[in-house]
């Protein structure tokens, strides 16, 4: 009886210790998304300035690369920690597959390009419509292709196909890099798991990609699978139910159409006064006309 007790009170220990971890993740990628923010629009500033020299055209180009990988990183924990504690929400609507796989290949398409690599699609001639929610949908596909360029060489292959099957939609993203150790591969989609797991490995990242790729896809109703041949390369295969909806074809065409640029009021709110500066700039230099208060009280007295 007294093992049983000291076993009963260690789980609750380590249960009350998980719970920590999550918000203390939570936490950490909260606080560290407001700099980075600040950062992202003095870069997107920068890059909008005109008569830089080489030097300068150079230097923010790397800024701005290695800003948007620390905000995929710091998403990816916000992601977990989101997951985690039940606080995800999902936009649920009918979704057309095709054009979230076209969106998410051109998301990363110059990040392959800087590695000589190239991306072949073969998708399904007319909707493949889903239900889900569609920015869910694209982080899915954006994972699954930022993992199989980080695991190919240079020059590598990666392909990405999209096909009806039984009442379901089945995409494949493979690539001809590493692969995935045989020991390995039935873990892939556990959080922290990498295939170097040494602190001086190039090819970086948290080990969490995966593991949202594989919750996010479960939200949906669909399911994951990896296959791999070490030395040979690796393919992630989603299933997704199919949903059958041919008169959205109309408005999803009606709403693609952008609306005319013009100049808006735009109010910045924001109690981190360099993320609001740096807001702020953008969007004058966009053409807006624009406020900035940094408290729940001032923004409501610019609005009256």
């Amino acid at each position: 009886r007294r093992l049983e007790e000291a076993a009963r009170e260690h789980g609750q220990s380590l249960t009350e210790l998980n719970r920590r971890k999550d918000e203390f993740l939570a936490m950490l990628s909260h606080e560290l998304r407001t700099p980075l923010a600040a950062i992202q629009n003095a870069a997107h500033l920068l890059r909008l300035q005109p008569n830089r020299n080489s030097l300068q055209i150079e230097a923010g180009e790397m800024i701005g690369r290695q800003v948007a990988q620390l905000a995929r990183l710091v998403d990816d924990l916000l992601e977990v920690s989101r997951i985690s504690t039940g606080r995800i929400r999902m936009e649920m609507e009918r979704v057309d597959l095709r054009q979230v796989v076209q969106q998410a290949v051109e998301s990363i398409q110059s990040r392959a390009q800087q590695k000589g690599q190239s991306v072949r699609m073969a998708l399904p001639a007319d909707f493949a419509w889903v239900a889900g929610d569609s920015a869910r949908l694209q982080q899915i596909v954006v994972n699954l292709l930022n993992n199989a360029s980080k695991y190919s060489d240079h020059d590598g292959a990666i392909q990405v196909r999209l096909a009806a099957q039984t009442g379901e939609w089945v995409l494949s993203v493979r690539d001809n890099g590493v692969g995935i150790a045989p020991q390995l591969l039935p873990y892939v989609f556990d959080l922290f798991v990498q295939a170097d797991a040494s602190l001086d490995r190039s090819q970086g990242g948290l080990g969490l990609g995966l593991a949202l790729v594989q919750s996010l896809v479960r939200m949906h109703g669909g399911a994951v699978e990896a296959r791999s041949v070490l030395g040979q390369g690796s393919e992630f295969i989603v299933r997704l139910p199919l949903l059958s909806s041919p008169r959205l074809a109309t408005a999803a065409a009606a709403g693609g159409r952008s609306a005319p640029a013009r100049q808006l009021k735009v109010l910045v709110v924001d109690e981190d006064r360099d993320a609001a500066q740096s807001a702020m700039l953008l969007l004058q230099v966009l053409g807006h006309d624009v406020r900035m208060v940094h408290d729940g009280q001032g923004a409501v007295e610019a609005m009256v």
